[in-house]
């Protein structure tokens, strides 16, 4: 289980990896944008779309897959096709979402399967999009997940399912822990507001920061806390002592 200074440790160091973590966070400060992809996609264009979305979260750059497949507008296509079912899902978070229904799984399965049809897409960038369509509940998927989890791997979309349940339990996990350590509010809360993110409009996810945690433990296999972390003492700092007059 995850401790919440393991996921603390997580932040930090992917906070100062991605360098602020910007292209998300520019991303998910447009709320606008955002709102749209869930509610209304017939109001993006696919020029939009593609900047936004494509280029600098997705990461696709290969032109052929951009122009040659259509990316844009075909993604366009299915998140209108999704509509029902990214609304279905809208309430719900990691925390809050009871597994066992399968109306809601199906749901998810759905909007997974449906943009894994997309020629061109892999499935961790099919993940980057629907994270945005709920960035509470919809894990991404990088490709040390998919190698650690062979369920999503050889199922594809109906592997998320055991992927939700586990990243389930490391939610509660962390939360719990925050809780029981005497912090008030959420850990995202939390953190996003101690690594400036909430100054910047955004209050990121539990499940964002879980994805942090993961890519750092099983993608740069990185012990997290470090097996060595410098105390005050030893970077060379002197805490002056409170005086009262």
């Amino acid at each position: 289980m995850i401790t919440f200074n393991e996921l603390a440790w997580a932040a930090l160091f992917n906070y100062y990896k991605t360098n602020g973590d910007k292209r998300y966070m520019k991303l998910m400060a447009d709320k606008s944008f955002v709102s749209r992809l869930r509610t209304n996609p017939s109001e993006i264009e696919p020029e939009e779309l593609e900047q936004k979305l494509i280029l600098d979260h997705v990461n696709v750059i290969n032109f052929d897959l951009l122009m040659g497949c259509r990316l844009a507008e075909n993604i366009l296509e299915k998140v209108t096709k999704l509509q029902p079912e990214i609304k279905a899902i809208q309430p719900y978070s990691i925390i809050d979402i009871d597994l066992d229904d399968t109306r809601i799984i199906e749901c998810i399965q759905t909007i997974y399967r449906q943009l894994s049809s997309v020629n061109g897409l892999w499935l961790t960038g099919v993940s980057k999009i629907a994270h945005v369509l709920n960035d509470q509940l919809l894990p991404i998927m990088g490709l040390d997940v998919i190698d650690r989890f062979p369920q999503i791997k050889e199922e594809g979309y109906k592997g998320v399912t055991p992927w939700l349940k586990q990243i389930h339990l490391d939610a509660e996990s962390v939360i719990r822990n925050f809780e029981e350590q005497g912090h008030s509010g959420s850990p995202n809360a939390f953190l996003s507001e101690s690594l400036n993110y909430t100054a910047k409009g955004v209050i990121k996810s539990l499940v964002k920061f879980l994805d942090e945690y993961y890519w750092l433990y099983y993608g740069e296999q990185l012990p997290i806390p470090p097996k060595w972390v410098p105390t005050f003492k030893e970077l060379g700092y002197v805490v002056p002592c409170l005086e009262v007059n």
